[in-house]
């Protein structure tokens, strides 16, 4: 992939065009599958009613569609695109940079052959194939994109990560921290829950779960996780900052 490929994905040619082609038939194929689920419930509208039944099948799908995961990991992965094509080629040298573009251009093709109904996740895992070094290079940029206070950005970029390595319960986590600066909270507890699933001894995803279900008002669930910490750390170790946060948390529970 040279410079002119990439600006032709940046600015309106027409690989830009493809792509955004894409992401329109996706979002074609998301209404329809929620408009056909919505009228398959059988919508009634109160004989006096304001709201027809056409308007009440188009707010419902709205909000349906909102929900759905793909249309979030459709923008996370648009998000993640533009910052690595942008931002990276002033911060590594050539042949790193090379390599970045060469996987950009594997990402935009997966990207426009996606098919909403499957599992957008495995598809992406199994179409991609990327070097630990390119890895390396998006990890330090979400480092960067953390560093400016640009958390969208640093969010977008791990949760490609937990795409190319699925395994790597650190990007989950760091998703999940991520979220939680986005004021994420749904995605937040999602991203946590895969990173213990991954690493059970993990302590950090546990603590900012607690602080999570503390903020829901779920002191049942936080004092849980209070509990399954302090179990870890009998025969963990604990880092000092972790223990700071899980003395503060237990303070919030325990006043």
């Amino acid at each position: 992939m040279d410079h002119i490929q990439l600006q032709m994905l940046l600015t309106g040619g027409p690989n830009q065009q493809n792509k955004k082609e894409a992401f329109d038939k996706f979002d074609k194929e998301i209404e329809k599958d929620c408009t056909e689920y919505i009228k398959s419930q059988n919508i009634e509208v109160a004989p006096n009613s304001l709201v027809s039944t056409s308007e009440n099948i188009a707010r419902l799908t709205n909000e349906l569609r909102i929900e759905m995961k793909f249309e979030q990991l459709s923008k996370y992965l648009q998000s993640a695109f533009l910052t690595l094509a942008t931002d990276l080629e002033k911060k590594i040298d050539a042949d790193q940079y090379e390599s970045v573009l060469d996987f950009l251009l594997q990402l935009h093709d997966s990207i426009s052959s996606l098919d909403p109904s499957n599992d957008i996740s495995k598809e992406l895992k199994e179409a991609l194939t990327v070097s630990d070094r390119v890895l390396d290079i998006i990890n330090s940029e979400a480092i960067s994109k953390f560093i400016e206070n640009k958390f969208y950005d640093s969010l977008s970029l791990y949760v490609l990560l937990t795409i190319l390595n699925p395994g790597n319960s650190e990007y989950w986590y760091r998703a999940g921290l991520m979220a939680r600066k986005c004021e994420n909270s749904n995605l937040e507890l999602q991203m946590y829950r895969e990173a213990i699933e991954i690493s059970p001894l993990s302590i950090g995803p546990r603590i900012f779960s607690i602080f999570y279900y503390i903020n829901m008002n779920s002191l049942e669930e936080a004092r849980s996780e209070v509990e399954k910490v302090d179990t870890l750390i009998q025969t963990s170790i604990i880092e000092e900052y972790e223990q700071e946060l899980l003395n503060r948390a237990k303070s919030l529970l325990y006043i």
